[in-house]
């Protein structure tokens, strides 16, 4: 897709600042009190499926939610109305999980269906080193691999996690993204911002599975892999 006009840039000054494009979204442009953009209709937001501490998708955007979120292993977040970034900096929150904490994974962007594009991309532990013993640790990443496009889709997706012996789930309490952003309606995202919300119930939301997603990246099985209890490796 050719890259849109200049839009609004926002830079990260810190973790959950006010700078983030999420929270521009969720407060209706800065003209409103803060909303769940997910709630709110601005973005969807979607996982892999498998367990819920949490009962919407929403969890994954909340601002300050200091409980328990975990899902199976990924997520994507659509922005919708035409909205769509270019992104710097994206930020995340240990969703909780008696210590569990990510140690790798991988960040996509694409438009309307299309390929995915890989954006970033850490295997070192990075997280973890962030993380401080407070299951809710948050910490902020630059964009690897950046790129002059603008996505209406990311999908975030863990590779690997510590801690969680025999769990395969993916702790996120909180994401941000920072960048630049084109294609937003004023109008429509007030309108949004004031509609009431409809509430997405568990068993609606639990599966949203994009089946091509490793073939479509040409992706090794093998790379996805967890710690089981007797310390050896299995495949999701």
């Amino acid at each position: 897709m050719a890259k849109p006009p200049p839009g609004m840039g926002f830079e990260y000054a810190s973790d959950f600042d006010e700078n983030g494009i999420l929270f521009h979204l969720g407060t209706g442009g800065a003209l409103r009190e803060w909303r769940n953009p997910e709630q709110a209709r601005i973005v969807a937001v979607s996982t892999g499926g498998g367990n819920y501490s949490a009962r919407t998708p929403s969890h994954i955007l909340a601002r300050d939610r200091r409980e328990d979120n975990y899902f199976s292993h990924y997520f994507e977040l659509e922005f919708l109305g035409g909205v769509r970034v270019c992104p710097t900096k994206y930020t995340l929150r240990n969703g909780g999980g008696r210590g569990c904490c990510i140690t790798a994974w991988e960040l996509h962007g694409r438009n309307d269906g299309g390929a995915w594009t890989r954006l970033d991309s850490r295997e070192d532990d990075t997280f973890a080193k962030a993380y401080t013993g407070d299951p809710y640790s948050t910490a902020t990443f630059d964009v690897q691999h950046p790129s002059e496009e603008f996505f209406s889709s990311f999908k975030f997706r863990q590779l690997a996690n510590r801690i969680c012996v025999g769990d395969n789930s993916c702790y996120i309490g909180g994401f941000e993204l920072y960048g630049d952003v084109s294609g937003v309606d004023e109008q429509w995202l007030l309108a949004q911002h004031s509609a009431p919300s409809h509430p997405r119930p568990r068993d609606h939301m639990e599966e949203h599975v994009f089946p091509d997603f490793d073939a479509a990246l040409d992706l090794d099985s093998d790379r996805y892999e967890d710690t089981d209890e007797d310390g050896s490796l299995s495949d999701y």
